[in-house]
């Protein structure tokens, strides 16, 4: 009886939801983004400083602060391609975040990604994810 019951609290079956048996967490890297919500507070107040125009800032706004990471004009253009994930050659709040994320990490001493990693790729900018908005839920009240 009392595997049968660790097996229902693993799965869900038994538990009275009809659903529990199709329940799959989504994977690691879909529900957590590698940048602490603290440094996100950090680069965003940073990010306020280069006046963003329409929520992004142009390569223009953002190389003072970035160059004074005292990185290589090489590094920093990998990081700024790594960054601007939707590749419109602006950074908005989130791909700032990414890549003063990744100047941090450059400047400890750690190589860049030849690509970015998913768990780096802001939530705002994941294909496939859900909507945020409740009203898209079927099953909203």
């Amino acid at each position: 009886a009392d595997q049968a019951e660790a097996l229902a609290q693993q799965t869900g079956v038994g538990s009275g939801n009809p659903f529990a048996a199709f329940h799959q967490p989504p994977p690691k890297e879909l529900t957590t983004w590698d940048i602490s919500t603290a440094d996100q507070a950090k680069y965003v107040n940073i990010f306020k400083t280069c006046s963003p125009q329409d929520g992004k800032v142009s390569g223009d706004a953002a190389k003072p602060v970035l160059l004074k990471s005292r990185l290589g004009f090489e590094v920093l253009g990998q990081i700024w391609n790594l960054s601007d994930v939707d590749g419109d050659g602006c950074l908005d709040a989130d791909e700032f975040c990414v890549a003063m994320h990744l100047c941090h990490k450059a400047m400890a001493g750690e190589p860049l990604p030849a690509t970015l990693p998913a768990s780096l790729v802001p939530p705002s900018k994941r294909t496939g994810q859900p909507a945020s908005s409740s009203t898209d839920d079927p099953f909203a009240m």
